[in-house]
């Protein structure tokens, strides 16, 4: 029987039998896939952790197909869980993409939405995780904060933490102002004293943070996402595009599944290339 496990940080493949060291195996998993061999044990391994789950869907599709049976530890039955999580959610965004829905009704919104800002609500709220790249001065914010609002009122979210380039915070918080008729309690989380705001983290609405902050913070914006239902937003999302060692686009990935709703926004999504979309996708899926 062939196992998959989790084991010291790395995904393992165990096959005692031998069977997946023929060349054809051999070819999927260690040139196809990128898996280490260790002819000793009898095994495959992988150790950088971001890429499980994307390998176990692989790995998983590849066994059924080649008619082999697999057991797999806990660690790995929760990757699997999220991947069919993932899946199901597709599954209901397609069905949902097309259909219309009525003209949200916002409670504490004050300002009025053009109507294609109307749309971009729209679909965020048909897709849950959304992405908007309209041109700069399309009024993303309002959009968000529209979106924001609408959650909130339904117990979805209770707070949004925006994630972007320092200055970034002050458009947010006066937008915030003009969408809301007053000031949102707003947390800068800068400098030393952003421990506080953390500590003291159900006082304030709006949780404003530059790329750095966030890879410095990951285990108290991990927390922070547990404690409150988070609207996570990354403005400017152009910037966490991937590249080898990468903190800022592994943090925010990081943080990703932990937050009840996920947003990106960039007027310049892909500077460079389709490749530039990478990490604010997977963003969005986790």
């Amino acid at each position: 029987m062939i196992n998959i496990s989790i084991k010291n940080s790395s995904l393992i493949i165990e096959d005692k039998t031998k069977e997946l060291f023929n060349w054809n195996n051999r070819a999927f998993f260690n040139i196809s896939l990128g898996f280490e061999v260790d002819e000793e044990n009898n095994c495959y391994y992988y150790s950088n952790k971001e890429e499980f789950q994307d390998l176990i869907k692989e790995v998983i599709i590849y066994l059924k197909d080649e008619g082999k049976g697999y057991s797999n530890d806990t660690q790995v039955e929760e990757l699997i869980l999220n991947i069919y999580n993932q899946e199901k959610e597709f599954d209901e965004v397609k069905k949902n993409i097309n259909q219309t829905i009525a003209t949200p009704k916002l409670i504490s919104f004050k300002r009025e939405l053009k109507p294609y800002q109307v749309k971009g609500l729209e679909h965020f709220l048909k897709i849950k995780h959304g992405a908007n790249f309209s041109v700069p001065g399309s009024g993303k914010t309002s959009m968000v904060y529209a979106y924001y609002d609408k959650l909130k009122e339904e117990g979805i979210v209770d707070k949004i933490l925006v994630v972007g380039p320092f200055s970034s915070f002050s458009p947010w918080e006066e937008e915030a102002e003009k969408c809301f008729g007053k000031k949102l309690n707003t947390a800068r989380l800068v400098g030393a004293k952003r421990q506080s705001y953390y500590m003291l983290s159900s006082e304030y609405d709006l949780f404003l943070c530059h790329y750095q902050t966030v890879a410095n913070d990951v285990i108290d914006i991990i927390d922070l996402c547990k404690q409150h239902k988070i609207l996570l937003v990354i403005d400017e999302s152009h910037y966490i595009k991937r590249f080898e060692g990468g903190v800022w686009s592994n943090a925010l990935l990081a943080i990703s599944p932990n937050a009840a709703r996920r947003v990106v926004l960039s007027g310049t999504p892909m500077p460079n290339g389709l490749m530039d979309l990478w990490s604010q996708m997977t963003f969005l899926t986790l």
